[in-house]
């Protein structure tokens, strides 16, 4: 496959004008009723920088998802993780309607710590990523998205978004155990046997030491000692597997951190720059200009006005 030729896909592209979005923020996307998908061009491939759940509610076609073809049809419920690469290989329908629940990458490592548990089931979804959910009236996939809908379509005077945060947040993690119970459940010597090769178990490791962090260690060289590698080949693996530099992540990592500090901690600036180990003040300002594009105070008080 020629790298040239993948498109990516970010939780940004989602916020397209012409489709149907019932919400949409810089970490969350809800579109209930999708007549076209936007990415569909069948002559192109896409690599997902983003999660999302895609509900299919009519018509099929089959897809192309990270080198097997799936059947996708109605009540097929397909999970796009993060560096999944897609293409629809062939419409089988001419007429087709879908859900989408996306999820930006920032947010589903605020979300998710990424434990035994989780990647057992990432694991899962990597090489299971189509499920038919059954209709019943009273699943906790059905009262979750019932909830939201009606929360977004009635918001709430204040706490908005933190409401939706929170509840989006839940239905992950429902989802997530009920996938797990799949995981657990494989034969033994299924879950044994290393899935990922070598590079993709160093980036998991990677990820692992950078979603327990709190966004207080900024450089590549400090993931590199505690994994026991040089910096130089932490990052080639990182490069190779995701396509994102290790810096680029670890930054992506940390200003979540500091964005959530800064909106929800009642500690002042000075103490979040101390207790997230920057230097001083003024490097910390410069950090959060730098990726955000306004100064710290800026940025909090954008969410108290």
């Amino acid at each position: 496959m020629d790298k040239k030729c993948i498109k990516d896909i970010n939780i940004e592209d989602l916020h397209i004008k012409d489709l149907a979005i019932d919400y949409a923020d810089e970490d969350f996307v809800v579109i209930n009723n999708l007549r076209q998908f936007p990415y569909d061009d069948e002559a192109q491939t896409y690599r997902v920088n983003c999660f999302m759940l895609i509900y299919f509610i009519e018509g099929s076609f089959q897809m192309d998802l990270n080198g097997s073809i799936f059947h996708l049809k109605k009540n097929d419920l397909l999970f796009c993780l993060p560096a999944m690469i897609i293409k629809r290989v062939k419409t089988l329908s001419p007429h087709y309607r879908i859900k989408v629940l996306g999820f930006s990458t920032g947010s589903l490592h605020q979300i998710l710590k990424m434990d035994k548990r989780i990647w057992e089931t990432f694991t899962y979804v990597y090489h299971n990523p189509v499920k038919t959910i059954e209709h019943k009236k009273e699943s906790p996939f059905q009262l979750y998205r019932d909830f939201i809908q009606d929360k977004i379509s009635h918001p709430s005077p204040c706490y908005h978004k933190e409401i939706i945060r929170h509840l989006f947040a839940a239905i992950l993690y429902e989802i997530m155990a009920g996938l797990h119970q799949y995981a657990h459940n494989l034969p033994a010597a299924q879950i044994q046997e290393e899935p990922f090769k070598r590079a993709d178990f160093i980036f998991r490791k990677f990820m692992e030491k950078l979603s327990a962090d709190n966004g207080s260690h900024r450089s590549v060289a400090y993931y590199a000692e505690e994994l026991f590698y040089t910096s130089k080949y932490l990052s080639k693996v990182v490069k190779t597997v995701s396509g994102k530099q290790a810096s680029k992540l670890i930054d992506q990592h940390a200003i979540e951190c500091i964005k959530f500090q800064l909106r929800h901690s009642d500690k002042s600036i000075k103490e979040i720059a101390k207790e997230l180990n920057f230097s001083n003040l003024s490097f910390f300002a410069k950090y959060v200009k730098k990726h955000l594009g306004v100064s710290p105070t800026h940025y909090r008080n954008s969410f108290t006005q």
